[in-house]
C-alpha cells in the first residue's frame, strides 16, 4: 500500500494540487514529447525534402547530440561560475548578519549589563542595574516573604531587594533556586513555583525572567494528574488557574531566522535562455527546412533545440528538488516523467499525419506557436515563486 502511495498516488497529487509542479511539469512534458516525437518527425523530414537515405537520416540526429553537449557545457559553465558564487555570497553575508546581531546582542549596555550566568560569589549593588520592573518586585516581596516565613531560614533573612538583583539577571527557574539554595536557603521548589506563579496571576502580566516552561512545568509535576476536562475547563474559566497560565518573556520580537538555503528560483536564471532558444529554434527549421536551404540550417536548429531542452529539464528539475527537498522532491520529478511518457506517446502517434496535412513548415511553425506562451513561464516563476511557495506551505500545514 505504501509503495501505491509513494509511486502513484503521491506524484498525482501533486500533480493536481501543487501550482509549481503542475506549471513546470507540463511544460517540461511538453518539451520532452517534442524530443521524443522528432525521433519520428526528422527521417520523414529529410526524406521527404532533401531526399535522404535511412543512413543519412540517422546522421542528422547528431545535431541533436551535439545541442545537448553543448547544452550540458554551458549549464556546467553557470553553475561553476555564476551560481555557486553567488551562493557563496550570500552565505558569507548571512554568516555576517549573524555575527552582527550576535555581537550586538553581547555588547552590554549603560543601562543593562547581563552576564551569562547568575553564579556569582559578589553581586552588583541595586545602582548598578536598570530600574526593576512591577512583575520583578512583586515576585521578589513574594519569594522573600515565603523564604523568611520557613523555620529553617531563621537567621538567614533574605530581603526583596537581594531578589531583585537576581530577577534582573534574567535566570531560569532552575538557576534562580540553585542560587538560592547556595545562599543557605531551605524551601520547596514545587512550592516556591506556586508562591510565584501566584504573584504573576495577581499581577496579571508575564515574568520579567526566562523561566516560563520549566517553572509551569517544575510547578506541576507532582501535583495530582488533571483530566484533559480540567484543563480545557481551567482554559475556558474567565480566572484561570496560575498553573495552567501561559508564560513568556517580555523581549522584543524576534525576527525569524534567516533561510539556511538561497533561493530556489536562482536555479532558474539558467533556464531563460534556454526557453528562447527553443521557440527559435522551431521557427527556424520550419522556415529553413526546404529544398532552397542547404540541410545544414534544419540540422543546426535541431542543435539549438536540444541545447535549449536540456538547459530548462535541468534548472526546473534542480528548482523542484530545492523546492519540494528530497522525498517530495522525487515524487514531483516523477510526476513530470510520467506526464513526458504520456504526452510523448500521444504526440507520436500523430506528428506524421500532421506533418504530412500541414506540411513540415506550418507544422513545425504550430508547434513554436504552441511553445511561445510556454517560455514565460521561467520568469513568471522567478517572479512570483517565493508568494507561490508561501502559499503552498501554508496551504500544508495541519
Amino acid at each position: 500500500m505504501f509503495l501505491l502511495y509513494s509511486t502513484v498516488a503521491c506524484p498525482l497529487s501533486l500533480l493536481l494540487e501543487e501550482p509549481i509542479t503542475g506549471l513546470l511539469s507540463l511544460y517540461v512534458a511538453f518539451i520532452l514529447a517534442l524530443f521524443y516525437a522528432f525521433f519520428v518527425a526528422f527521417p520523414y523530414v529529410f526524406a521527404s525534402v532533401y531526399g535522404f537515405s535511412i543512413a543519412s537520416q540517422g546522421l542528422t540526429f547528431l545535431g541533436l547530440g551535439v545541442g545537448c553537449l553543448a547544452g550540458f557545457i554551458l549549464f556546467s559553465i553557470h553553475d561553476r561560475s555564476i551560481y555557486k558564487p553567488r551562493v557563496t555570497r550570500w552565505g558569507a553575508g548571512r554568516r555576517a548578519e549573524a555575527r552582527q546581531k550576535r555581537n550586538s546582542q553581547v555588547t552590554p549596555s549603560k543601562h543593562n549589563t547581563t552576564p551569562t550566568s547568575i553564579k556569582r560569589k559578589s553581586w552588583p549593588s541595586t545602582s548598578d542595574l536598570f530600574t526593576p520592573s512591577e512583575q520583578n518586585i512583586q515576585l521578589a516581596v513574594a519569594a522573600a516573604t515565603y523564604l523568611n516565613a520557613i523555620p529553617a531560614n531563621v537567621g538567614k533573612t533574605i530581603i526583596p531587594e537581594r531578589v531583585i538583583i537576581l530577577l534582573n539577571f534574567h535566570p531560569s527557574y532552575g538557576d534562580l533556586c540553585e542560587t538560592l539554595e547556595g545562599l543557605g536557603l531551605k524551601f520547596d521548589r514545587v512550592a516556591l513555583a506556586k508562591v510565584l506563579t501566584d504573584a504573576l496571576a495577581r499581577a496579571g502580566k508575564a515574568a520579567a525572567f526566562s523561566c516560563s516552561k520549566s517553572l509551569l512545568k517544575i510547578a506541576t509535576s507532582l501535583e495530582r494528574p488533571h483530566t484533559s476536562s480540567d484543563v480545557e475547563a481551567q482554559k475556558s474559566s474567565s480566572s484561570p488557574n496560575p498553573l495552567y497560565m501561559t508564560f513568556s518573556a517580555p523581549v522584543t520580537p524576534v525576527a525569524p531566522p534567516p533561510p539556511s538555503m538561497p533561493p530556489p528560483e536562482w536555479r532558474l536564471s539558467i533556464a531563460l535562455p534556454g526557453a528562447v532558444l527553443l521557440p527559435v529554434s522551431l521557427f527556424v527549421f520550419a522556415w529553413t527546412a526546404r529544398a532552397g536551404v542547404h540541410w545544414m540550417v534544419p540540422v543546426f536548429a535541431e542543435g539549438l533545440f536540444s541545447m535549449g531542452m536540456l538547459l530548462i529539464v535541468c534548472a526546473v528539475t534542480l528548482y523542484i528538488m530545492d523546492v519540494y527537498k528530497p522525498l517530495h522532491g522525487a515524487h514531483a520529478v516523477a510526476s513530470t516523467a510520467s506526464l513526458s511518457y504520456v504526452l510523448a506517446t500521444a504526440l507520436s502517434l500523430f506528428i506524421v499525419p500532421m506533418y504530412e496535412r500541414l506540411g513540415t513548415r506550418w507544422a513545425m511553425t504550430l508547434l513554436g506557436v504552441i511553445n511561445v506562451p510556454f517560455s514565460i513561464i521561467p520568469l513568471v516563476f522567478i517572479k512570483f515563486g517565493p508568494g507561490l511557495r508561501e502559499r503552498t506551505k501554508r496551504k500544508n500545514k495541519p
